[in-house]
């Protein structure tokens, strides 16, 4: 409480972020004011970082899926087509 408005607003960030970023308090923690600052910036790296590997998953999951919708409806035309005609 002995600090000045910006540096209380900088530890709440950082405390905001460690708890979000689901980081936690170990063992080792930044105690300087440009050490709070880089640690920020590279829990939010990581956040946007692990946000971009998912997204990529499920968009390969997803496309993975509708080709199989697409080769499910396919099979279902030509096995219509071959009934029309009475193949066997």
């Amino acid at each position: 409480l002995r600090e000045a408005p910006a540096v209380q607003w900088l530890h709440a960030l950082y405390f905001v972020l460690t708890v979000f970023t689901t980081v936690g308090f170990g063992d080792m923690y930044a105690l300087d004011n440009s050490e709070i600052i880089f640690v920020m910036m590279l829990m939010l790296f990581g956040a946007v970082l692990q946000s971009l590997i998912i997204s990529e998953v499920i968009s390969v999951l997803t496309n993975v899926d509708s080709a199989r919708r697409e080769m499910e409806a396919l099979r279902g035309t030509v096995h219509g087509w071959a009934a029309s005609c009475q193949l066997p």
